[in-house]
């Protein structure tokens, strides 16, 4: 890593994106393959996480910390919509064509942490719901294309859904689960 992303804490953007890895509720053997790649072990990982997770707890100016930790390569921005706001955004090798974006009130407090996509990097809508593949689409796509969702569990960053889909005269239900706003799995209930 380079030593210019690394934030005075010791803590840099590979840990951030192990963090973020780390509390997802993925299948097992995603993670690994990413932490693989990252040159990362499972036990490190689990080091990293709760690191990252100590470093960056609900507190005013909590958005400062994680600038910090995200060094070089992330883009800051101090108002949106007329409100005050901070908005961090970083891009992540493991989650290609997406951004990690952390919004941020006037005391600093991280309101909202989440992938979305650029616009010009749209995908294309899959087929139907049983065509979505984790790690690669938004919970705002699926729900333009397939929705309405509806709510079940949420426990940031994780949430899951139903998907209700009667294309083509059949019907089908989905149990839809989202982390960081990333579909982690799709799974058919009837």
């Amino acid at each position: 890593m380079d030593p210019s992303t690394k934030g005075d804490g010791g803590l840099n953007a590979q840990d951030f994106e192990v963090y973020v890895l780390r509390t997802m509720a993925c299948e097992e053997s995603m993670s690994e393959r990413a932490l693989d790649r990252l040159g990362v072990s499972v036990a490190e990982s689990e080091v990293t996480r709760q690191a990252v997770s100590a470093a960056t707890q609900l507190a005013p100016g909590q958005v400062e910390e994680l600038i910090e930790i995200l060094g070089e390569g992330m883009t800051v921005v101090r108002r949106r919509d007329g409100e005050v706001a901070t908005v961090v955004r970083r891009t992540f090798g493991t989650w290609p064509g997406l951004v990690f974006q952390v919004t941020a009130n006037d005391a600093g407090i991280c309101t909202d942490a989440r992938f979305v996509r650029p616009p010009d990097q749209a995908p294309e809508k899959p087929s139907d719901p049983s065509a979505l593949e984790p790690w690669k689409y938004t919970k705002d796509e699926i729900a333009e294309w397939f929705g309405p969702l509806e709510e079940g569990d949420a426990w940031p960053p994780f949430e899951e859904f139903g998907l209700h889909d009667a294309e083509a005269g059949q019907n089908h239900e989905y149990d839809v689960v989202f982390s960081w706003g990333l579909l982690q799995s799709i799974k058919p209930t009837r």
